[in-house]
């Protein structure tokens, strides 16, 4: 179990956000506590509200197969629970691959260029 980082906030595209997650999940990584330490406590910046139109990249994605969609941890997006398009989408076509969510409480497929804020899940040390 993790928590969801929300801040700083940056509008990246869909492979950054997935490329520094990675990066944080590197054990190296002096931002994960080592084996055996405690974990300082962080506090977190005050989440700013977000626009009526707010969009931001998720894990999941189409990139594979198109239609097939899957998470960050590559499980079926049917298995979290959670499945409310936007009307319209999802777009099925080879340009919309990468998970989004809007602020209208629905997910999307947008295209994994477009730079949006991103949210990533940083694993609990063990």
């Amino acid at each position: 179990m993790g928590y969801v980082d929300y801040g700083p906030v940056r509008s990246e595209g869909y492979a950054t956000g997935r490329d520094e997650t990675t990066i944080l999940e590197d054990s190296t990584s002096p931002a994960l506590p080592t084996a055996g330490t405690t974990p300082e406590p962080t506090l977190l910046p005050t989440p700013t509200p977000a626009p009526a139109n707010a969009t931001v990249h998720i894990g999941f994605h189409d990139i594979f197969i198109e239609g097939e969609y899957l998470t960050v941890r590559s499980e079926p997006l049917i298995m979290t629970g959670f499945i409310r398009w936007k009307v319209g989408y999802p777009i099925g076509d080879e340009e919309h691959n990468c998970g989004a969510f809007d602020t209208g409480k629905f997910i999307l497929d947008n295209r994994c260029d477009v730079r949006l804020p991103y949210i990533c899940e940083i694993p609990e040390a063990p």
